[in-house]
């Protein structure tokens, strides 16, 4: 098994006020989405913040997805800062993410602004999920396989454009084979 622990975590980080929601005009043209931004006005499932944490005694990699349009420089910086301090290591490498969906609130502040209290609960939330992970790390081992997927994705922009078909999956079990995570590209 060799020296290798993982951990994972969610947290919640739908919030509670109705935001304005990114890519939701009203009517059909883009433009007016920043005129006439939608709020949202309901919860049909928790948007979340989802870590998992890889250590090898040494060096201690978050690879951390969360439920938002996108995020800035800013805030993945104000995310490994919080989970430094909530962890209490000295470092932390982290990938934090956004998974670009559009049923969320705007964090780019094209669709209605950008709520700083919402980016701040992000914050707090992601970094959470991130010392959560840390918290549950055990012995952990990971694979790898690949496959190619001809025909399952596209081009949006350029339909001849070029596309990668090929699928990475990477899984991690603990010491009885069971899974802690899989994480697919």
């Amino acid at each position: 098994m060799g020296n290798l622990t993982a951990g994972t975590a969610w947290t919640s980080v739908t919030p509670r006020e109705h935001y304005p929601m990114a890519g939701y005009a009203r009517g059909d043209n883009f433009f007016l989405t920043m005129l006439r931004p939608r709020r949202s006005t309901g919860v049909h499932d928790d948007l979340q913040a989802r870590a998992l944490v890889l250590g090898d005694g040494e060096a201690t990699l978050a690879l951390t997805a969360v439920n938002v349009i996108g995020l800035f420089h800013d805030d993945v910086v104000a995310i490994r800062k919080l989970a430094v301090e909530k962890m209490g290591l000295p470092s932390l490498e982290a990938i934090v993410a956004a998974t670009h969906t559009q049923a969320a609130p705007d964090t780019y502040g094209v669709y209605g602004g950008v709520p700083r209290r919402y980016r701040a609960f992000i914050h707090e939330r992601a970094s959470e999920a991130i010392a959560q992970a840390v918290a549950r790390m055990a012995p952990a081992r990971v694979g790898f396989a690949t496959t190619r997927v001809e025909g399952l994705v596209g081009n949006r922009r350029d339909p001849q454009g070029p596309v990668d078909p090929e699928l990475v999956v990477m899984a991690v079990e603990d010491e009885a084979g069971q899974a802690i995570a899989t994480l697919v590209n």
